[in-house]
């Protein structure tokens, strides 16, 4: 077995693995724990408050987005055949480049949105339990709309990453 052949393993392993983590964390929010916090009413909102300050779930998700854009990248060469023109226009390297897109495209809305949406929910959430008593109106009206702007940014995060894989996936059977 040539270094080639195990750099090239290794870095599949860990694009998929960092897939399942990113792709997989965003389903099961956008369709288990959103609207299961949701229906809990305002016991959903002092778990969301926890998560939030507690912070693991947005730095596994973007630890996960970054091992699968970074480990895709460099990918990309070697599986092109160093940006071979003919593999580019085929049905697998159009499908394959069409999955990566998607994919750059989910990763940049998770920065940009989700990431920094989910740093001010932070703040809001560590003020709201570093208070005595009830938080002030304006602090939960903060935290609610946070929170109804993240639950978007995981439906729109999963379906851009369930596109990804999918074409992922079907460029491997063409």
């Amino acid at each position: 077995m040539s270094i080639a052949t195990v750099y090239i393993t290794l870095l599949r392993i860990i694009h998929i693995f960092s897939a399942v983590t990113w792709v997989g964390g965003s389903i099961f929010m956008a369709s288990v724990m959103g609207p299961t916090v949701r229906a809990a009413g305002p016991e959903g909102g002092r778990f969301m408050m926890r998560m939030a300050s507690f912070g693991q779930l947005s730095k596994v998700l973007t630890m996960g987005a970054l091992g699968t854009v970074l480990a895709g990248l460099l990918l990309y060469y070697p599986t092109s055949g160093g940006l071979n023109g003919a593999w580019l226009s085929s049905a697998h390297g159009i499908t394959l480049t069409l999955g990566a897109l998607v994919g750059i495209a989910a990763f940049l809305h998770g920065i940009f949105v989700s990431g920094r949406t989910a740093a001010k929910m932070k703040v809001v959430a560590d003020q709201i339990l570093a208070t005595q008593g009830p938080p002030a109106p304006d602090m939960l009206k903060e935290a609610q709309a946070l929170g109804a702007k993240l639950g978007k940014g995981a439906i729109q995060t999963a379906a851009m990453g369930s596109i990804a894989l999918i074409l992922m996936a079907a460029a491997q059977t063409i």
